[in-house]
């Protein structure tokens, strides 16, 4: 009895760098309208105006910015509103249209503010990163993807890169306690490095093993976790002990260093881990 190799087991070429890019971008964007959210309902004030507008602004723009750059690796970005008409089969579909309530929740919290109309869109928001790693995971050719590790993975990296966000954009006000930040990005650090070990360092077959062998390099791990989990917790610390403006500087790097990790690590799952099955059949 001989085995023969229908298909080879090989890198999947069809979703590059535009795909690593609307996912990073859309799931940040949208975690960071939730935690945005989260912030305000913790700190009483889920109903007001200000932040939940601009917050809307910014989440949209990412998710935006996001699917432009889909546009420069679709067929036929002109017939790209058919991805509407396939919600009962299509993960694709769902993202789009969860995109597509989150923008019209905003713009109505945004013309008449209040909590559920918040509530919805952050609903939205979170059902768009969750759809964005079912369509990871449901790509049934790609033996590095279709187990479910990857989608935990994939919905943390919308809450971490978003969290980066929040980093950035709220350390100029007025006085955070800075054991907050600490405690939050030490929660991420230790649900990163638990998720990351559960999908990189699986134990399933050679195939597997091999495929995501390049998750497990130095490199990988010193920028995927480092930089992105390990770097912004040391920052943070070190903010604590020093004076501003340079305490609100190294919160500013601490988020930039958790979305650059985002990305380094959605590259890396995307780009380099990405192999379609081997098919094999006995002669």
């Amino acid at each position: 009895m001989e085995i023969v190799n229908i298909v080879k087991l090989r890198q999947q070429r069809i979703w590059r760098l535009p795909a690593v890019i609307n996912f990073t971008l859309g799931s940040m964007g949208a975690g960071y309208y939730v935690l945005t959210t989260l912030e305000a309902v913790l700190a009483g004030v889920a109903a007001a105006g200000g932040h939940g507008t601009m917050d809307g602004v910014i989440a949209a723009a990412c998710i935006l910015a996001g699917f432009f750059a889909l546009t420069f690796e679709a067929g036929n970005p002109l017939k790209s509103y058919l991805t509407i008409l396939n919600v009962r089969h299509s993960w694709m579909s769902r993202e789009l249209l969860f995109a597509l309530l989150f923008f019209g929740l905003v713009g109505l919290n945004a013309i008449v503010p209040h909590p559920l109309i918040r509530g919805g869109a952050a609903l939205m928001a979170f059902l768009f990163i969750v759809s964005q790693a079912f369509i990871v995971y449901k790509s049934r050719a790609v033996l590095t993807w279709n187990v479910w590790p990857i989608l935990p993975l994939f919905v943390f990296s919308g809450w971490s890169s978003g969290y980066g966000l929040l980093l950035c954009l709220r350390n100029t006000e007025a006085a955070r306690p800075p054991m907050i930040l600490v405690g939050g990005t030490l929660l991420f650090l230790c649900l990163g490095v638990f998720l990351y070990y559960l999908f990189a360092f699986r134990k399933a077959d050679a195939d597997f093993d091999l495929a995501t062998r390049c998750l497990r390099t130095p490199r990988s791990l010193a920028t995927g976790l480092g930089v992105g989990l390990v770097g912004p917790l040391v920052l943070l610390l070190a903010a604590g002990g020093i004076a501003e403006p340079f305490s609100r500087s190294l919160v500013v790097v601490a988020g930039g260093c958790t979305m650059l990790g985002t990305w380094w690590r959605n590259r890396d799952l995307i780009t380099k881990a990405g192999y379609f099955r081997r098919i094999q059949i006995e002669l």
